[in-house]
C-alpha cells in the first residue's frame, strides 16, 4: 500500500478489508498504516480482514457494565459506580440523576447536544450539560 498512489492504495485497502470494515477503509487509516513497521502494518491489515467483534454480557442481555471510578476535577471527589460499556454512544455522557444525587457541578452548553434513542427518535430528556 505504501508504494501505491493514494487512490490506488485506497482501492487496494477496500479490497483487502472485510465488508463490515469498509467504512474504516479511509485515507486516514492508510496514513496510519504507512507509519507502522511492516510487521505491525501486516498485523493491522489482517485484523481488518476479519469480521468486527462485539462484546455483550450474557447476564444482562442488552447491556454490559463494569465497576468504574469517577474523580471530579474541580474538587477531587471520588465515586465508585457501575459504568455502561460501549453503548454505541459517540460522546461522553453522564446520567443527570447521578449528577444531581452526587451534587456535581455542571454548566449549560452554549448549544445543547441532541440525544437520540437507539431507534433514532429524539430522547425526551434531551441534554442540558
Amino acid at each position: 500500500l505504501h508504494d501505491q498512489s493514494p487512490s490506488q492504495a485506497l482501492v487496494l485497502l477496500c479490497i483487502l478489508v472485510h465488508p463490515r470494515w469498509q467504512p474504516e477503509a479511509t485515507e486516514q487509516v492508510l496514513q496510519q498504516l504507512n507509519h507502522l513497521s511492516l510487521t505491525d502494518a501486516i498485523q493491522a491489515v489482517q485484523e481488518l480482514q476479519g469480521p468486527k467483534h462485539f462484546i455483550c454480557s450474557s447476564r444482562t442481555g442488552n447491556s454490559l457494565t463494569l465497576q468504574a471510578e469517577l474523580l471530579t476535577l474541580n474538587d477531587q471527589r471520588h465515586f465508585s459506580l457501575q459504568a455502561l460499556v460501549d453503548s454505541g454512544c459517540t460522546d461522553l455522557l453522564i446520567d443527570a440523576g447521578f449528577v444531581k444525587a452526587k451534587g456535581l457541578n455542571t454548566r449549560p452548553l452554549p448549544k445543547p447536544i441532541p440525544v437520540y434513542n437507539a431507534d433514532g427518535t429524539l430522547n425526551k430528556g434531551g441534554s442540558n450539560y
